[in-house]
């Protein structure tokens, strides 16, 4: 796909630090279809600004990855600016936008035929992905599809009216409902597993807010020198970002404090350990974090064991020991 010039590549991948697990599931579906791409992560050393410009000469197209973080970078104005102005009409698709994330609000970019990655399964995704590039690359490409679409003219698909969701019926009894009738005076609840933040009924149908204290799980950190903290903030962030609630920005903030931190060339740990850790208080504040709270321990375990064990506190947040 590329010209065969060793140093020119097919494409330069532009996203903000906050979508680097988008950008970087992409640049390897790319390279693994046979494009080449110049990806900060694999790439880039030494000067960062000096590698973008290269990136920027050296492909002839930039792939976009956009979310509303996108737009909040200096780095990726410049990066999308620079070849929307060689461009601006698109009639060549230098600028291939990629949509992974919400996009709020009108942009200059908005006509841009993009490609939608949200909401879809890894397959579609990459489906999309690559009929996207491949309209960049090859003008006389055309997405039809390989078999005939279905006869518009033939007889509707028949659903009369929205069915009856099989609720039990009102008054109706279950045999367990029959024994605990006959047992008057038996007032007690059984939990058979996790209650925390479960609502129960007890009674004469009085209702309780359970909150009960599940006992901490025994880990073990893994190797140190193995974690790539700014994947596992990253990882972090699109777990929190899912419960959302009157603590979102703080959230957002405290993790925005803790990415800072972790890029720079020398990063006090113990600064990304203060704002990581205000970012788990929030965010266990806030409703919904039971639900994520299995998902997030095995990115905070991480995290903890390249902070070091100053930090192992942060584990009791998620519900783990060492």
């Amino acid at each position: 796909m590329s010209d065969g010039t060793a140093d020119r590549r097919d494409f330069f991948v532009s996203f903000n630090q906050a979508d680097r697990l988008w950008a970087t599931w992409i640049a390897w579906v790319l390279e693994e279809d046979g494009y080449s791409v110049f990806f900060q992560d694999w790439d880039f050393r030494g000067n960062f600004v000096e590698h973008m410009n290269r990136a920027h000469i050296l492909a002839p197209r930039t792939l976009a990855v956009l979310s509303d973080y996108y737009f909040g970078s200096d780095f990726t104005l410049v990066e999308w600016s620079a070849r929307f102005s060689q461009d601006p009409a698109s009639r060549e698709d230098r600028l291939v936008p990629v949509k992974v994330g919400t996009l709020t609000g009108e942009s200059i970019l908005g006509p841009i035929v993009y490609a939608d990655l949200t909401d879809c399964s890894e397959e579609a995704a990459q489906e999309r992905l690559l009929g996207r590039v491949k309209k960049a690359v090859d003008a006389n490409y055309r997405s039809k599809p390989q078999s005939r679409p279905g006869f518009p003219g033939g007889p509707p698909r028949q659903v009369p009216a929205k069915p009856i969701f099989p609720e039990r019926p009102p008054g109706s009894v279950t045999n367990s409902d029959e024994r605990r009738s006959r047992m008057p005076g038996n007032r007690s609840i059984s939990v058979g597993r996790d209650a925390n933040g479960s609502i129960m009924v007890a009674g004469d149908n009085n209702r309780i807010d359970a909150r009960i204290q599940a006992p901490q799980a025994r880990t073990s950190l893994p190797p140190a020198g193995t974690i790539d903290i700014g994947q596992e903030l990253a990882q972090i962030r699109a777990v929190l970002a899912r419960i959302g609630g009157e603590n979102a920005g703080k959230i957002e903030r405290a993790l925005d404090d803790a990415t800072d931190e972790a890029n720079r060339p020398d990063p006090n740990r113990d600064e990304v350990g203060r704002a990581l850790d205000r970012a788990l208080v929030y965010a266990k504040a806030s409703t919904g974090f039971a639900e994520e709270v299995s998902k997030l321990a095995p990115r905070v375990k991480n995290a903890v064991d390249w902070l070091g064990a100053s930090w192992h506190k942060l584990l009791a947040i998620v519900g783990l020991a060492v």
